[in-house]
């Protein structure tokens, strides 16, 4: 079976913008759940307990939400390196370095 590899620059950018959206959506969250998982002393004043639940909730959200952000821009950047490496590079060149590439994972 000899399937050609190839990659579409355009399509890895639109990937990218996808998971660049993704890592600033998840910041918007982290936001919103800061804002609404944040009880203070008086608010909380019978239900202490409670308070140090939603606070170790926000905690872990906060934790969640600092690494989707982080590995969802992180494979943005990544992406658009590749595309960019993909235009960059001629067709020839391509077909050589694909052809390498599927050859060595056999």
């Amino acid at each position: 079976m000899t399937d050609d590899f190839s990659v579409n620059p355009d399509d890895l950018d639109k990937f990218g913008h996808s998971l660049r959206d993704l890592a600033d959506q998840a910041d918007a969250a982290k936001k919103y759940a800061s804002k609404w998982f944040e009880l203070s002393a008086g608010e909380a004043r019978i239900y202490v307990f409670a308070k140090g639940m939603v606070d170790q909730i926000r905690e872990n959200l906060d934790g969640n939400y600092d690494h989707l952000a982080k590995i969802s821009g992180d494979s943005a950047d990544s992406l658009t390196s590749a595309a960019r490496s993909y235009r960059a590079t001629d067709n020839a060149s391509a077909a050589r370095l694909d052809g390498a590439s599927s050859e060595g994972s056999r």
